[in-house]
C-alpha cells in the first residue's frame, strides 16, 4: 500500500480550501460550485491515493476523469495553463483545443524587458492556439497593451469569424484608432460585441447582426449614420454602451423596440429617444463644441419630457451630465 499519513492528507485538504476561499474573494464571478466539483474531486483522489497500491498507476486516474470534469478544470484554468494539461497523459493531449470559450490576455507569455520580444512570444501563442482549436469558438478575448494596430489581430479576427462566433472582445490599449476590419461585420451570429479604441464604419454591404444583444464601444470614433445603421439592423440589441466615443457626423436616433440599458457618454450633438418601450436604465454624457453650445441652450428650452418619459414607461433610472440632449 502507498503510505500516505493523515498529515499530509490535511496539508492537502487546507491547501484546497485556501485556493478556493482565494477563488471566491479574488475572483466571485468564477461558478463557485464547479470550483467545489473539482476541489472534491482533488478530495477523493487523495483518499484514492489512501488506499492504492504499489503497482497502481497515478496517471490512471488522471486518464480516467470523466470528460465533464475535464472540461470543468480546463475551463477553470487561464489558457496558458490549459494548454500545459497536454503533457498530463494521452487523455489529456490537446483536450483544451475543444474549448468553446479563449481568453488571450498579456500574462499567456513571461515578460520580457524587450517589448519586440514578448511580443513575438505573445502573437505565436496565441497563432499557435487558434491553429490548434477543432470545433466552434464562441467566445474570443484578447486583452493587451502590446498588440495596438497590429494587423496579425484582423487576422485573428477573420479566423474567429468563421468558428460559429457570438462573443467577442478586444481591448488593445496605446495609440490612436484602429479601424475595425470588414470582415468583423460579417459575423451575423454574434451576440456580444465589445471593442476598446477602434473606428467603427460598418461598409455599405452590412447587413446587421440579427442576433447582437449587447455592443459596447469605448475609446472609439463612430459616425452618427453608423450609430443608426447599427440599431436599426440589431433587432434584438438590449444594451447599447458608448463610453469616451467621438460621434462624428449629425443627430442621433434610438429606435430600439428590446433595448433595456443605454449608455452615451462623450461627444455627440443631438439624441432622439424615438421607439424604445423597454428601456429601464438610461445613462447621457454629452459634451458638444464651444461653435455649437449657444444655439444647443436655445434649442434646448424647448425640450418636452412629458412625451419623452411616455415613451419610456420601464424606464427606472435617468441620469444625465454635460451638456444633456435635446429630447424631442
Amino acid at each position: 500500500m502507498l503510505s500516505l499519513n493523515f498529515e499530509y492528507y490535511y496539508v492537502c485538504l487546507f491547501i484546497s480550501s485556501f485556493y478556493f476561499a482565494h477563488l471566491v474573494i479574488l475572483c466571485p464571478f468564477i461558478d463557485c460550485l464547479a470550483v467545489l466539483d473539482v476541489l472534491w474531486l482533488g478530495f477523493l483522489a487523495i483518499l484514492n491515493l489512501m488506499n492504492m497500491d504499489d503497482s497502481t498507476s497515478p496517471d490512471l486516474l488522471l486518464s480516467d476523469l470523466p470528460l465533464s470534469i475535464m472540461e470543468t478544470i480546463l475551463t477553470l484554468l487561464p489558457i496558458r495553463d490549459a494548454v500545459r494539461t497536454s503533457v498530463l497523459s494521452s487523455e489529456w493531449r490537446y483536450r483544451w483545443a475543444s474549448l468553446p470559450e479563449l481568453v488571450f490576455s498579456d500574462s499567456c507569455v513571461d515578460i520580457s524587458p524587450d517589448r519586440d520580444i514578448f511580443e513575438g512570444r505573445l502573437i505565436n501563442f496565441i497563432t499557435y492556439a487558434l491553429l490548434l482549436h477543432q470545433g466552434p469558438i464562441h467566445k474570443l478575448k484578447i486583452c493587451s497593451t502590446v498588440l495596438h494596430g497590429h494587423p496579425v489581430v484582423d487576422q485573428w479576427m477573420l479566423f474567429f469569424s468563421r468558428k460559429d462566433a457570438r462573443e467577442l472582445i478586444v481591448g488593445l490599449g496605446g495609440g490612436g484608432l484602429v479601424r475595425a476590419p470588414s470582415c468583423l461585420f460579417a459575423c451575423r451570429s454574434l451576440t456580444h460585441l465589445e471593442l476598446s479604441q477602434y473606428e467603427v464604419d460598418p461598409p455599405p454591404s452590412f447587413k446587421g447582426f440579427p442576433f447582437l444583444k449587447t455592443l459596447i464601444l469605448q475609446e472609439g470614433s463612430i459616425a452618427a449614420e453608423a450609430v443608426g445603421s447599427l440599431i436599426s439592423n440589431c433587432p434584438l440589441l438590449e444594451n447599447l454602451t458608448l463610453t469616451s466615443c467621438h460621434c462624428v457626423g449629425g443627430d442621433q436616433n434610438i429606435c430600439a423596440p428590446y433595448i433595456e440599458k443605454l449608455c452615451l457618454d462623450g461627444e455627440f450633438r443631438k439624441l432622439w429617444v424615438v421607439e424604445t418601450p423597454l428601456l429601464a436604465v438610461m445613462f447621457v454624457t454629452l459634451f458638444i463644441n464651444p461653435v455649437e453650445f449657444q444655439e444647443h441652450l436655445k434649442q434646448s428650452f424647448g425640450c418636452n419630457y412629458v412625451k419623452f418619459f411616455s415613451r419610456v414607461p420601464n424606464l427606472i433610472l435617468l441620469s444625465g451630465h454635460g451638456h444633456f440632449t435635446k429630447v424631442k
